[in-house]
């Protein structure tokens, strides 16, 4: 064993080998203040080089620590600026690699690796910057860059824990004041890469009990907030903020689940509520201020898809079964849509366009009373589409293989269906203003077709029983 203590308040160069250990260590220390560099290494072929350099400040000393127990393990300190940089490593096992350099002051890192063949790279340039990374295991993988622009990047805080094996994770911040937090544990080959180009941004991802989980996520401007919490197996998460004040959050449980979101513009949030299951998918696109997305869901081969372009539009989709699909499109202002789903392979539609139209699909039984508690309905379609604007539009449906197409294009227009049983269908259609539509059928294999041109239409069907006809022709003012 080889230990070395250097104080130095010029130039110091310390070199000492024990040749049955063949350990090196050289520390050049060099400034006003009085640095100090504590070396212990126990082993075989062990390296550290430490340089730390603190030339205007006697009072704030750079300090480095630097502890290696095994076999063919690296260690680089390099600590520059005004001084009271602090860098602590310690790496247990063998051909562990660990490089920490910060270019300022009052720079912190910490770094532990217990295992084999562990990487940790600490880059930091700027002042106040904080930098821990914990590994356990072999082969896992970090690398965390904290630095930019002409002043550096300021007051920067990352965390990283990694448990098990071959785990990578990438971290780059650029600017002042923002957060991450990586947890991967319980699991092997997880991945999880960070940038975020702003101020104040915060991203927290946890991945866990599993393998081969990924996350990607970007954040270009300041109060961005990025979260995902992915447990199970090969589960993907993709997530863009271009602008200020986004949030995307996103919980997944199981195996093979997908989401993919784009935020672009301020105050947009998304949010996966949970996906429990297995090959379940999610798609948000935001465009635009102030948009909001909610979606759950449970079971197997799910699909979500949604794209919102304007200000303060809104959707919150529920689906639990397997097989499902839910659409919607909204675009220009504070268009809503809800919609639910119990059972499998039903589909929903919605596409809005315009201010203020509000669109509500369930699909499932005992809509009333017992959502999302009651029995499944299977194979039933919906399809709304919203053109104008304070146009409303209600559908349920209980039971199996009923089908309603709604289509609105006006302002003020209400559309009601309601089908309880199987195999029946509702179309309606309006094109003009203030027109209402009610149409109600109980049984099975009912049709009816509702058409309204002009305003001021008023057309209500209830049919009762099975095989029941209605078709509604109105031409108003």
């Amino acid at each position: 064993m080889k230990k070395q203590l250097l104080f130095g308040t010029a130039l110091i160069f310390a070199s000492g080998m024990v040749l049955a250990q063949s350990n090196e260590a050289y520390v050049d220390q060099s400034g006003a203040g009085t640095n100090s560099s504590t070396v212990d290494q126990a082993g075989y072929s062990n390296y550290a080089n430490i340089d730390q350099n603190a030339t205007s400040s006697a009072l704030d000393p750079n300090v480095s620590d630097v502890d290696q127990t095994g076999d063919d393990n690296n260690s680089y300190v390099d600590q520059n600026g005004a001084g009271n940089n602090d860098a602590a490593v310690s790496q247990t096992g063998n051909y562990n690699y660990s490089s920490v350099w910060s270019w300022g002051q009052d720079n912190e890192v910490d770094v532990m690796q217990l295992g084999n063949s562990n990487s940790a790279a600490d880059h930091q340039i700027g002042d106040g910057n904080a930098s821990t990374t914990n590994q356990t295991g072999d082969y896992n993988y970090s690398h965390v860059d904290q630095y930019g622009g002409s002043g550096g990047s300021n007051y920067n805080v990352s965390t990283v824990d990694q448990t098990g094996n071959s785990h990578d994770n990438i971290v780059n911040q650029r600017g002042d004041w923002n957060t991450s937090d990586v947890d991967q544990y319980d699991g092997n080959n997880d991945y999880s890469t960070l940038t975020q180009s702003g101020d104040y941004n915060i991203s927290s991802v946890e991945q866990y009990m599993g393998d081969y989980n990924r996350n990607y996520a970007t954040s270009y401007g300041d109060e961005n907030w990025h979260q995902v919490q992915q447990r199970g197996n090969r589960n993907y998460n993709r997530a863009y903020q271009n602008g200020n004040e986004n949030t995307s959050r996103v919980k997944q449980r199981g195996d093979y689940n997908s989401n993919n979101s784009d935020q672009i513009g301020d105050l947009n949030y998304s949010r996966i509520i949970l996906q429990l299951g297995d090959y379940n998918s999610s798609d948000a696109d935001q465009t635009g201020d102030k948009n909001k997305s909610y979606v759950t869901q449970v079971g197997d081969d799910n699909d979500n898809l949604s794209t919102q372009t304007g200000i303060l539009n809104s959707h919150n989709q529920w689906q639990r079964g397997d097989d499902n699909s839910i659409e919607v499109t909204q675009n220009d202002f504070q268009n809503l849509a809800i919609n639910r789903q119990t059972g499998n392979e039903n589909s929903i539609t919605v596409d809005q366009d315009g201010y203020r139209n509000k669109s509500q699909v369930w699909q499932t039984t005992d809509v009333a009373n017992n959502f999302p508690y009651g029995l499944p309905s299977n194979y039933n379609s919906a399809d709304v589409m919203q053109d104008g604007e304070w146009n409303d539009s209600w559908v349920g449906q209980e039971g199996d293989y009923n089908t309603a197409e709604v289509s609105q294009e006006g302002n003020y227009n209400d559309s009601d269906v309601d089908q309880i049983g199987d195999w029946n269908e509702a179309y309606t259609t309006q094109d003009g203003n203030s027109n209402i539509s009610d149409v109600d059928q109980t049984g099975d294999s009912n049709y009816s077709e509702t058409n309204q041109w002009d305003d001021s239409n008023g057309a209500y069907t209830t049919q009762t029983g099975s095989g029941n006809y209605s078709l509604i022709n109105q031409s108003g003012i």
